[in-house]
């Protein structure tokens, strides 16, 4: 978050060479602010500049004294529940909630990991509700301004949050500025039915004149080549910044100017050419970049601690030196993202396993950890699924069901064979997760996958299969699932009431009153002998109604 004034750190600015539309483009949109909701969207391929007017948009709003809420998530980020928010609302939540409703203040509390999670998970409501608050408690001090780089690396939690707040602002001084590569017909985060069409701009972000390229080689890398020289380059990048630096930085390592008529020494990809300022990277650097990599928030601290050696300074040192990495405070970036995808791809199978190995042993968070211990697994290992299981169950009590599906997911796929309910516990979990976050595909999937194994856990998934079927296909599917749960159930009185009560509900919606009935007063009577109040209440409410309807229709 950055605020106006004293103490704020301002991103760097670098040349906007040839950006003058674009920039010009964006004045109009910040003078716009003030109006209403609105948002801004840079489109373009990757390294193409866009990041570059991101940042001229945060430097701008902040000398318009508007608050600024930043992030800029990488793509190992995706799959952190609330990470992007977390960046978002870091240095805003502590004065900015202090008015919101208990039930609103604690979910955000939870799901960003300030506060332990005791008793039932925050629904995701909750947690949207609360950022509602936050941003309409900022936007009363004056315009907000929503900034993220690389939006298409936000993690699924953030991004459904603020779909949920941007569909409900009304006319509060709200802006989202947003930058994504490639050019797409739906905008991200739902923009296009949340806001009216004339309160979304879409600037695409082209290629800059070749006059302006030439001018950022000489900025950036301090050498002047020869006008053809120059044209060739144009051509070779199509006109994408990052591009023409590339070339051009290898040109001036060869220290030797082309001769006349000598073609551009062009690699045949872009691929190739990062491949080559890799392959320049020392054993030590190498290994620093490969760590940074597979981070989802590199620090310099958490590198050089994943690396275990005496010489890490100097590796990373070797990473910045060649241009490969860039410091900003203790966050690590790569110069463009396509080395970070270059770098773990020509990674072989065994070093990406050992690499997330020794993260796993650095990392605090049970999230992350838990993440690459599955990453650093060669096939099932008991002990990094129940890490999994456990990180699932935090997840999900934060109120991210989405993000926790994943890892019941995963922590079922690393469970040992012989290991059948423990893994058919965690399918069935993972199906409960999904349905929460409206999968229901994937829910009927995992659940039909349990019903075919002879675990402790089938009459669970059976019952669970019962209610979905039966919503989906019919009620009498439903009945005959709900027969089979019951004859698979054994001794457990919660499950056999919770499959009493769908076989009830089944028969009611069939029209068999009486038998209905039956299954209605089983699940009551075993509800009174497990003396829990809240399943005693629901059934006893249930029973009420179908006695209530025989006995009217009894009198007909």
């Amino acid at each position: 978050m950055m605020w106006p004034g004293g103490g704020c750190v301002l991103v760097e600015r670098q040349a906007l060479l040839g950006r003058e539309i674009e920039v010009e483009e964006i004045a109009r949109f910040l003078d716009s602010v003030p109006l209403g909701p609105v948002a801004l969207l840079l489109e373009g391929d990757a390294g193409i500049g866009k990041t570059t007017l991101w940042q001229e948009a945060i430097s701008r709003a902040l000398a318009r004294s508007y608050c600024v809420l930043s992030c800029r998530p990488g793509e190992s980020e995706a799959q952190l529940a609330f990470a992007g928010l977390g960046d978002l609302l870091d240095e805003v939540l502590e004065p900015a909630s202090r008015d919101l409703p208990t039930p609103q203040r604690r979910a955000l509390d939870i799901a960003l990991l300030r506060a332990e999670s005791e008793g039932p998970a925050p629904l995701p409501q909750a947690v949207s509700l609360g950022v509602l608050g936050v941003l309409r408690a900022l936007a009363c001090s004056g315009p907000v301004v929503i900034a993220v780089d690389d939006v298409q690396w936000l993690d699924r939690s953030s991004a459904s949050t603020l779909e949920f707040v941007l569909r409900r602002l009304r006319g509060e001084a709200i802006a989202l500025v947003l930058a994504r590569r490639g050019v797409e017909a739906e905008a991200p985060l739902g923009l296009d039915r949340a806001f009216a069409d004339d309160s979304v701009r879409r600037l695409p972000v082209g290629p800059p004149s070749g006059e302006a390229l030439e001018r950022i080689v000489v900025e950036r890398l301090g050498v002047a080549l020869g006008a053809p020289t120059l044209r060739q380059i144009e051509a070779a990048s199509g006109g994408n910044p990052y591009f023409a630096l590339e070339l051009a930085r290898s040109l001036a390592a060869r220290k030797v100017p082309l001769g006349p008529g000598e073609p551009l020494p062009v690699p045949g990809s872009l691929r190739t050419l990062l491949g080559e300022r890799l392959a320049n990277l020392d054993r030590p650097a190498h290994e620093a970049v490969l760590t940074t990599a597979a981070l989802a928030r590199p620090t310099v601290a958490l590198v050089e601690a994943s690396l275990r050696s005496s010489d890490a300074a100097a590796a990373l040192a070797g990473a910045v030196d060649a241009a490969v990495l860039e410091i900003e405070g203790e966050r690590l970036r790569f110069t463009h993202p396509l080395i970070a995808s270059v770098v773990y791809a020509d990674a072989s199978a065994a070093q990406r396993r050992a690499v997330h190995a020794r993260i796993a042993d650095v990392v605090e968070e049970s999230e992350e950890r838990a993440r690459h211990l599955a990453l650093g697994s060669n096939g099932p290992d008991a002990d990094v699924a129940l890490s999994l299981d456990q990180a699932a169950r935090s997840v999900r009590a934060r109120g991210a069901p989405g993000d926790a599906a994943e890892l019941y997911e995963e922590a079922w796929r690393l469970t040992p064979p012989l290991e059948t309910d423990d893994a058919a516990r965690r399918a069935v979990d993972a199906a409960e997760c999904h349905f929460e976050g409206g999968d229901f595909g994937r829910v009927r999937a995992l659940l039909e996958e349990v019903t075919e194994t002879q675990s402790s856990e089938r009459a669970r998934a059976l019952a669970f299969l019962g209610w979905v079927r039966a919503h989906q296909e019919g009620f009498g599917v439903g009945v005959d699932i709900f027969r089979a749960a019951l004859e698979a159930v054994g001794p457990d009185i919660p499950q056999r009431i919770e499959v009493e009560r769908g076989l009830a509900w089944s028969l009611h919606n069939l029209g068999d009153l009486h038998a209905a009935e039956i299954h209605s007063r089983a699940a009551l009577e075993m509800a009174e002998r497990l003396r829990e109040p809240s399943v005693l209440a629901r059934d006893t409410q249930a029973a009420a109604r179908l006695w209530a309807l025989s006995e009217e229709l009894s009198q007909r």
